[in-house]
């Protein structure tokens, strides 16, 4: 079975981060077996880079699986292999409705409001698409809509959903340790996965930022608990 793990990164504030988070994605994905590949060239330029991971269109038709993670992320070195964690069958994410303050519903009624389909039912999760695992099966999730609305729909990551609701698609909440943001419970150093979205401007892991630093440093200060922990080589 083909897999690989695939990621991208634009813009200044992104590049940086790849700069000490790619390493770490790329040794995950040298576990576990997977090709390791980064977008480089902006496809979807109406909308924001968010739009990029449609670009997993193409990947999904040349392997079996794929896990898609964000730039922002760090893996612990005693992360399980999430191909073996989340069915053939199932995307896998963590469904952060679960926390979320979010009218999730909502979302997808503005997606059928912005490009003219149906409604569809709630399917009662919301996959957080910052890591999330897809099978080939997966691949029509990843058709671009007839607008690339902003935020009030959470970008992709609203698009995506909408799309995996109108197909009915198994799901699997593999849960927060494996994508721990902000809005999860603590500690973020407990989990496999740490997810830095949003740590910018008071929000995130703002608050973490240490005096004189930025948020690549709280990126760096967690690589170091981890090391000294024996979680990272």
């Amino acid at each position: 079975m083909k897999t690989a793990l695939v990621t991208g990164a634009f813009g200044d504030r992104y590049l940086r981060m790849a700069e000490v988070t790619f390493p770490n994605l790329k040794a995950y994905a040298d576990r576990i077996g997977a090709d390791f590949h980064v977008l480089q060239e902006r496809r979807f330029l109406g909308g924001t880079p968010h739009w990029e991971k449609l670009q997993l269109a193409d990947f999904l038709g040349n392997y079996d699986r794929v896990i898609w993670s964000d730039c922002d992320i760090l893996v612990r070195a005693d992360c399980p292999n999430l191909f073996d964690v989340v069915p053939e069958s199932m995307i896998g994410a963590w469904d952060e409705s679960v926390v979320g303050p979010w009218d999730y519903p909502g979302f997808l009624d503005k997606w059928s409001a912005l490009t003219k389909l149906p409604r569809v039912r709630y399917p009662g999760w919301h996959a957080n698409t910052g890591v999330a695992v897809f099978s080939k099966r997966h691949l029509p999730l990843f058709s671009p809509p007839s607008i690339l609305a902003g935020y009030e729909v959470l970008w992709e990551q609203g698009w995506i959903n909408y799309q995996a609701a109108a197909r009915r698609a198994a799901f699997m909440d593999f849960g927060w340790k494996f994508n721990h943001m902000f809005i999860a419970p603590p500690s973020r150093h407990e989990s496999f996965v740490i997810h830095y979205c949003g740590t910018i401007n008071g929000s995130g892991y703002s608050k973490d930022i240490p005096s004189g630093g930025d948020y690549i440093d709280v990126i760096k200060n967690d690589l170091e608990i981890w090391r000294k922990r024996g979680l990272i080589p």
